[in-house]
This record gives C-alpha cells, sequence and structure tokens, in this order.
C-alpha cells in the first residue's frame, strides 16, 4: 500500500526515456549530434578548435584572391606601359631613318613626348606610390606588403616591392628628355629648378638611334618586373589551392564531431518513444494492485 514498486519503476523508465528522446529530438531539430558541453566534452573542444581554425583559412582564402586581384591590376599597368614603350621605339625607328624631314620628326617628337608623360604618371600615381596607388606605403621608398594566407601569424610573409618600383621609374625616366630637370638663374641671382615640357630625342637620327638602346633597356626592365608579379601571382594562387583543400579537410573532420547521424538518431528517437509508451502504460496497469489489495477489504 505505501510503497508501488511496480509504478516507481514505470516512472523511472518513463524519465529516462523522456530525456533521451529530447536529446534525440534535439539533434534532429538543430543537425547538431553535439549541442552543449554535456553531450560530448572532449568532442566540443576538438569540434571549436577545428571550428577556427577553419574560420582562419576561410578569411586566408579571401585575402589570398584579393592580392591576387591587386597583383594582377599592378601587372595590366605595367603591360600599358609596356605597350607604350613599344609604340616609343617604333617612334625613335622611324626618326633615325634619314628620310623624314625635321617637320616630320617634330611631329613624332611630341607623340613619343606626351607617351613620356603618361608612363610617368603611370608609374608614380597608378602604380606604385601615391594617395590612390596601388602600393601605398608610409614613406616614398616603403613598399612591404605583408600577405596573409593563414590562421596563425606564421602564415604569412612578407615582399619588398622597391626592386619593382625602381625598374618602373628608370624605364619611364631612361626613354624620354620630359621632365628632366635643369636650372635657370632668375633676378637677384636667384636659382630656380624647373623641368623641361618637350624632349629633342627624335629630333635628329643621331639622337633616335641613342634612345633607341634606352628604350630596349627600359622595356627589359619592366618586363622582368611583370616576370616577378607574375612569379609571386602564381605562388599565391597555388597558395590558394592548398587553403582550399585544407579548408575541405577542416570541414569534413569538423563534421565528424559535430554533424548528427540522422539514420541513427531516427532510430533512437523511434525507440525511446515507443519505451515512453510502453512505461506510461505501464504506470497505469500498476495501479491494479492496490485496487485488489482494496478489494480485500471489503
Amino acid at each position: 500500500m505505501h510503497t508501488n514498486h511496480a509504478s516507481l519503476a514505470a516512472i523511472n523508465a518513463a524519465g529516462r526515456s523522456q530525456r533521451l528522446l529530447s536529446v534525440s529530438n534535439e539533434r534532429l531539430a538543430t543537425g547538431y549530434r553535439i549541442n552543449s558541453g554535456q553531450d560530448d566534452a572532449a568532442g566540443l573542444q576538438i569540434a571549436t578548435r577545428l571550428h577556427a581554425q577553419n574560420a582562419g583559412m576561410k578569411m586566408a582564402m579571401r585575402n589570398t584572391q584579393n592580392s591576387i586581384s591587386k597583383l594582377q591590376t599592378m601587372d595590366s599597368v605595367l603591360e600599358g606601359l609596356n605597350r607604350s614603350m613599344f609604340r616609343m621605339q617604333e617612334l625613335a625607328t622611324q626618326a633615325a631613318d634619314a628620310s623624314y624631314t625635321d617637320a616630320d620628326r617634330e611631329a613624332m617628337q611630341v607623340e613619343y613626348d606626351e607617351l613620356g608623360k603618361q608612363n610617368e604618371r603611370l608609374v608614380k600615381e597608378d602604380l606604385l606610390y601615391g594617395e590612390n596607388g596601388l602600393l601605398t606605403g608610409k614613406a616614398a621608398n616603403d613598399f612591404i606588403t605583408r600577405f596573409q594566407f593563414g590562421a596563425t601569424a606564421e602564415e604569412s610573409t612578407q615582399y619588398q616591392f622597391e626592386t619593382l618600383y625602381n625598374n618602373a621609374l628608370d624605364a619611364t625616366r631612361n626613354t624620354s628628355g620630359v621632365n628632366v630637370p635643369y636650372q635657370v638663374v632668375l633676378p637677384g641671382n636667384i636659382i630656380e629648378t624647373r623641368v623641361t615640357d618637350t624632349g629633342a630625342e627624335l629630333l635628329s637620327s643621331g639622337g633616335a638611334n641613342a634612345v633607341m638602346g634606352r628604350i630596349n633597356t627600359a622595356i627589359n626592365l619592366v618586363a622582368q618586373s611583370r616576370s616577378e608579379l607574375g612569379a609571386l601571382i602564381n605562388r599565391l594562387d597555388h597558395t590558394f589551392n592548398n587553403l582550399q583543400t585544407a579548408v575541405e579537410n577542416g570541414q569534413a573532420s569538423e563534421g565528424r564531431f559535430m554533424d548528427a547521424d540522422f539514420a541513427d538518431e531516427t532510430a533512437n528517437a523511434t525507440v525511446q518513444l515507443m519505451l515512453l509508451q510502453s512505461s506510461t502504460a505501464m504506470m497505469r496497469k500498476s495501479n491494479v494492485t492496490p485496487a485488489l489489495v482494496i478489494s480485500l477489504l471489503q
């Protein structure tokens, strides 16, 4: 009368089935095997570490793609610089021929000068240094760029673009007489430095012959810079491919800890639901025994 053991056993079984059913339902609802630390304490720690690594590598992939795009833009600017120098080489070769008049050479010089001005603007403003340049540094010679391609501080590299800048700048200075500094004496013996607005390379056959060699050297300097950029782009492209593989494997590893097995959890939920129903039925039948005892007193 005081202790209904069968009812207590049914209640405990029902409670246990209810708890296990809740766990299975939560896993089926969220898709995760681990929803709190009590589900798998060690697994949660490992999965959290893997998730942090994967998140860092995903961002590193974006960094690498952005860096590749930036370098490709620089390469396109240098390609334009090379094309401009090819035209300057054509003009110099044309002016070196004695069949042209002085007026013809003056027209060639005008185009040559404009190309030289454009080349200098590309290098000093668009390409490497300036307020909106691709490689803006703290000082005129600070062209160190940091590439971050991993989730830790060690997974990075620095690249110095000073040689590339100097090559491009030397190429523009050695191919045009425009913007060459010279000094003039003003009244009061004041010395002022100015730059030339026009060159004189193509105004004579000898001058055109002399500049042809400098243009070839400038073209080779720009080609060397483009080769340097191409090697760096290829390096970053391989880095991106490696990161892509690492992220794929890392996410698979994280999924082995975190992802719920839907087939297994569905089977568990079905079993616990059946046990819960059975326990409830047994609780109802366990009340029959006290009723029989009461019938003896009648």
